[in-house]
């Protein structure tokens, strides 16, 4: 499953990248990338036309948690979870800067449950760090 981020790319950031996720639920992650923290930037997720597969026309806020990947015998570290009311606009987020290493973001909550009646969509992701 891809991942899309829509916000531009600040000055001096260290990476980014843009995608879409479809037919998620929650536990669903995205993909992994790398912070080289040589800047001081934070961490951006931006979501925009999110919907429900079955009724796309209902309103939907999906909880999005950054994690910091750790060694496998570790477990990995839940930096924060934000709520992206998203169904009619992009929403952006951010995570304070954060210290070099891998990171992913997982869908934790449709409409403030873990139990989702129906998978989710974002038509556009961006993620920049």
């Amino acid at each position: 499953m891809l991942l899309v981020v829509l916000c531009g790319q600040p000055a001096l950031a260290g990476g980014g990248f843009t995608s879409y996720f479809r037919d998620w639920l929650p536990g669903t992650s995205s993909r992994t990338w790398n912070d080289s923290a040589r800047d001081a930037n934070r961490t951006y997720i931006a979501l925009d036309g999110c919907r429900r597969r079955a009724n796309p026309s209902l309103s939907v806020t999906l909880r999005i948690q950054l994690t910091k990947e750790t060694p496998v015998y570790l477990p990995d570290k839940n930096l924060g979870r934000q709520d992206y009311a998203c169904h009619a606009r992009k929403v952006t987020h951010s995570w304070a800067p954060q210290v070099g290493g891998s990171y992913h973001f997982t869908l934790t909550h449709v409409n403030g449950s873990t139990q989702a009646p129906d998978k989710v969509s974002a038509s556009e992701v961006g993620v920049v760090y």
